[in-house]
């Protein structure tokens, strides 16, 4: 299931996650005073902190590095909407803002201000620009029917509504089942919200139907897109993955001791029988929206409908870029279980990829440093039911190696590498940490002399200038 050539020689640069000014910043604040402004009097106080929780939230993300920066993404989308909003002059201007975020989960939103996001998790799972169109025909039908806005109007009003508030004094004044009262009531309120929530969803499918079917796009795309949205949980690369041969070496054997099911499984709860897990659905099921839109989209998909309109190989190069984001932002958000399982799925796609091969060591690196300080907890959770079989493999293996083995497994592995690789400066970064951890002391001193050599200005020339 190995990649080409070319995929094993891919070269992986992070992107900007920072913008270059202070104008994304500054555009977000006048909007957000501009719609707090504009709201209305009654009930004042609570809209006015629902919309600016949204916006600290926003903000909090942007200076957190939450979204890329970069114009190989910015300009692929902005061809898009362009094809969008020329076929649909009804739209008006384009969504103030189209933000790529690094969430991993796949998803696209419409906050509501003019802002659109759209994740790398959900990018990186499409086939087609035609797939990409009409996400964000949906997203932009949120918009232009005020879903967000309706969705806080009427949340504020169901929490001040005369009947619910008598409910919440009864409650509040009753010496029995008290819980279980409150259990009801907020059941209550978060089904009539699912219930907006799913009406939302299918108005929206259906404006985005006719904004694609504007547009050059192949409508019939919308299907196969909500087709894959079914699916999506299941993982890209679902495995299976096999650690004992990629952990084996032979100054090193691997211990099958290592996954061993751990005795620190953790025990779910059972779930609420109560709860109505379809109620719950702020998305109708995929299938039903699917058989909703079918005779529309097959009726608009004439000959002269296209799947790309923009080079295929452009979005070719954002769906390989956001797979490696995906592991880089697992890394930056000290996932280290969850980047290392990306990483090793990544490499059946990419064999021998220098940069995976780096993160995996500064994982095993990171690792050592967690459970040295008694804090591997922290990154890295106790299996649980609820996992998948493989992750819960991995969360079992990292939990099983002693101290001394994290530093050593990661160590060994990196040897197995190409010579080659040392001219790589994550991997000679984690190579030199790691020889230290395991005593190879000579060794440690050549790796951390040629890195400075090297690097001398590199990104960790620091931390290596502190290595003994």
């Amino acid at each position: 299931m190995g990649a080409g050539y070319g995929q094993q020689t891919f070269h992986y640069t992070p992107a900007r996650y920072t913008p270059g000014n202070a104008a994304l910043q500054q555009s977000l604040a006048e909007k957000h005073a501009k719609e707090v402004a504009t709201l209305p009097k009654r009930y004042r106080g609570e809209l006015e902190k629902i919309y600016r929780d949204r916006y600290e939230h926003l903000a909090a993300s942007l200076r957190e590095e939450q979204f890329i920066f970069s114009p190989q993404y910015s300009q692929y989308f902005d061809g898009v909407l362009a094809e969008i909003v020329r076929a649909n002059p009804q739209l008006g201007n384009p969504p103030t803002h189209l933000l790529v975020s690094r969430d991993p989960s796949p998803n696209a939103s419409c906050l509501g201000n003019g802002v659109i996001t759209f994740t790398i998790g959900l990018l990186r799972r499409l086939e087609n620009e035609s797939q990409v169109a009409f996400i964000l025909c949906h997203e932009l039908a949120h918009q232009h029917l005020d879903h967000v806005g309706q969705s806080i109007r009427q949340y504020v009003q169901k929490q001040n509504d005369r009947d619910t508030r008598r409910e919440i004094e009864r409650i509040a004044a009753s010496d029995s089942r008290r819980v279980e009262q409150a259990t009801g009531l907020l059941r209550s309120l978060v089904y009539e919200h699912t219930r907006h929530s799913r009406r939302h969803e299918t108005a929206a499918d259906s404006l985005a139907l006719v904004y694609l079917n504007n547009t050059r796009y192949n409508p019939r795309e919308a299907l196969r897109v909500l087709a894959l949205l079914d699916t999506i949980d299941q993982g890209k690369y679902p495995g299976p993955l096999d650690l004992k041969p990629v952990f084996d070496s032979p100054d090193y054997p691997f211990k099958d001791a290592w996954l061993q099911a751990s005795p620190m499984m953790k025990v779910e709860g059972a779930k609420d029988a109560d709860w109505n897990e379809d109620s719950l659905k702020t998305h109708p099921d995929c299938a039903h929206r699917i058989t909703l839109l079918k005779a529309h989209a097959a009726a608009e998909a004439g000959p002269e409908k296209k799947d790309f309109l923009q080079p295929g190989e452009l979005l070719a190069g954002l769906v390989r870029q956001s797979d490696f984001e995906l592991v880089q932002r697992e890394f930056d958000a000290r996932r280290y279980a969850r980047c290392l399982q990306e990483s090793l799925l990544l490499l059946d796609q990419y064999p021998g990829n220098v940069y995976l091969q780096a993160t995996i060591g500064k994982c095993f690196y990171q690792l050592y440093q967690a459970r040295q300080n008694h804090e591997l907890g922290k990154y890295v959770p106790l299996p649980s039911a609820r996992h998948s079989p493989m992750y819960r493999q991995m969360l079992d293996f990292i939990h099983n190696l002693r101290l001394r083995e994290l530093g050593a497994v990661g160590y060994h592995y990196l040897k197995k590498s190409p010579a080659a690789h040392a001219a790589d400066e994550d991997f000679l970064y984690a190579l030199a940490r790691l020889s230290r951890l395991v005593d190879q002391g000579q060794e440690a001193k050549a790796l951390q002399d040629e890195y400075l050599r090297r690097f001398p200005r590199g990104k960790y020339t620091r931390e290596i200038n502190t290595l003994n």
